[in-house]
């Protein structure tokens, strides 16, 4: 007569029966694309769909802040001045500070976007809400090409929550709360498995001419100095 199967070799053999999409939903309740671990580290909700949401304002959603592996309640998470969203549009990278290693911070960088380009002359908008202007010639004009797709699907945000993440804080979700641990009382482990796949995705350098210089492109940087005409913007980075 076959003897009975241990107990621990039982259960072994019942999650080996699970179906693959069994599993997966435990990792991701909501089933937002947002691993149940990484929302509770950030105090997200498990029952409401938060992935275009946006809790620290910074343009970027919580799909963004997971690609990207910043922080969804940091507006900056690099520290560098510039928030995580625009970092993103103009092509910088949010967890570093100084991007294209030039010694000089992304925050202090001439980012931001093309206001009009007029005779020769690109006033460039920058973060911080100034402007900047100068004369530009084709040979001091490059383009950095991003997934446009991918930057509007991350900096896509939904201003329809409130009502629905009250609701799961009266129905008691953990992942609601502002303590920053779980059920059982136990910090989660951050998650960044998705930061190194996307980190530099779809960047390519290239040249671009003046005809680029459209209003509302996005500038990754650009450098003003003065001539003997006045101000001239030797270095024009396009994000395309």
């Amino acid at each position: 007569m076959p003897r009975p199967l241990a107990p621990t070799a039982a259960v072994a053999l019942a999650l080996l029966a699970l179906p693959a999409s069994a599993m997966a939903s435990r990792s991701d309740r909501n089933h937002d694309g947002l691993p149940d671990r990484w929302e509770n580290r950030h105090h997200l909700s498990l029952k409401v769909n938060e992935a275009k949401q946006d809790q620290d304002h910074d343009g970027l959603n919580n799909r963004g802040e997971l690609a990207r592996g910043t922080d969804p309640r940091k507006a900056d998470s690099d520290r560098d001045g510039l928030k995580d969203g625009m970092e993103v549009k103009t092509g910088n990278d949010p967890r570093k500070r100084d991007t294209d290693g030039d010694g000089i911070r992304d925050g202090r960088e001439n980012a931001g976007s093309i206001q009009s380009f007029v005779n020769g002359v690109l006033t460039i908008k920058l973060a911080d809400g100034s402007a900047i202007s100068g004369r530009v010639s084709d040979a001091a004009v490059s383009c950095e090409n991003e997934d446009e797709n991918e930057i509007e699907n991350e900096t896509e945000v939904s201003h329809h929550r409130r009502g629905a993440t009250a609701q799961a804080a009266r129905n008691g979700d953990p992942g609601s709360g502002s303590n920053g641990h779980d059920a059982n009382g136990n910090e989660n482990e951050v998650e960044n498995e998705h930061a190194a796949e996307n980190e530099a995705a779809g960047e390519n350098h290239g040249n671009c001419s003046a005809t680029d210089l459209v209003a509302g492109a996005m500038v990754h940087q650009a450098k003003l100095s003065a001539g003997p005409a006045g101000a001239v913007l030797t270095e024009v980075e396009v994000v395309k």
